[in-house]
């Protein structure tokens, strides 16, 4: 894996993508409170670090009570280069009563995407695409590049492709807080994510509402550790 990376870090130094300045720290972490259909079921975790020319973005749930019994899990990885673009992205899905889904996308001149269904059937996918985002890239990239109107997303059906609507300023609540926030959203091809972004220097993720046909997951802001 850590040849593998260093391929993917070198690449990225090779397409000379200039690394914008960001507004986290190298070692940000992100905890947020989740809902699950509306069910608490534990915390969300988002953490940020360098490892050499690439981000390496790190979510997970951390299941308890209700969430523990369900079985519900979630936790993914993201390698991202200075354009904040997916360089290599693994997922692993826990969803209750059925099973776990995985994906793993590669960018390398083109994405190639392997998806492992609950039943064990395995297939790929592939796009001449190289500027994608992923669950964990799209959040990081837009905290950077909040004028972002189009994305190509990657998720276990395939590269989803549609406008990214930008939606008013308005005062969001969290346990971390009470924000000014701007909202974005995205709903293409069965996938839904809608994310509103603090409008202060750190541009924090403070609300986050995700999910496909497993449920609704709704995530709130607890704490910010930089």
């Amino acid at each position: 894996m850590r040849v593998v990376l260093l391929g993917l870090a070198l690449l990225a130094l090779g397409w000379g993508l200039a690394a914008p300045p960001v507004p986290w720290t190298d070692g940000e972490r992100l905890v947020y409170q989740v809902r699950w259909k509306g069910i608490p079921v534990g915390r969300q975790v988002l953490e940020a670090r360098r490892e050499g020319a690439l981000w390496h973005l790190v979510g997970r749930i951390e299941p308890d009570g209700v969430g523990r019994a369900l079985g519900y899990a979630l936790k993914a990885e993201s390698w991202a280069n200075g354009a904040l673009y997916s360089v290599r992205f693994e997922k692993e899905l826990v969803v209750p009563m059925q099973g776990t889904k995985r994906i793993i996308a590669v960018v390398d001149g083109a994405l190639t995407a392997t998806v492992v269904e609950v039943s064990g059937a395995r297939y790929r996918y592939r796009s001449p695409e190289v500027n994608v985002l992923d669950d964990l890239s799209v959040l990081y990239h837009i905290r950077v590049h909040p004028e972002t109107r189009t994305l190509q997303f990657v998720d276990f059906v395939g590269l989803i492709q549609g406008e990214l609507e930008h939606l008013p300023v308005r005062r969001v609540a969290v346990p971390a807080g009470v924000f000014e926030a701007r909202g974005y959203r995205f709903t293409e091809g069965g996938v839904r994510v809608e994310v509103w972004f603090s409008q202060d220097a750190g541009r924090f993720p403070v609300y986050l509402v995700y999910g496909q046909g497993f449920g609704t997951v709704e995530a709130r802001l607890i704490e910010i550790r930089r």
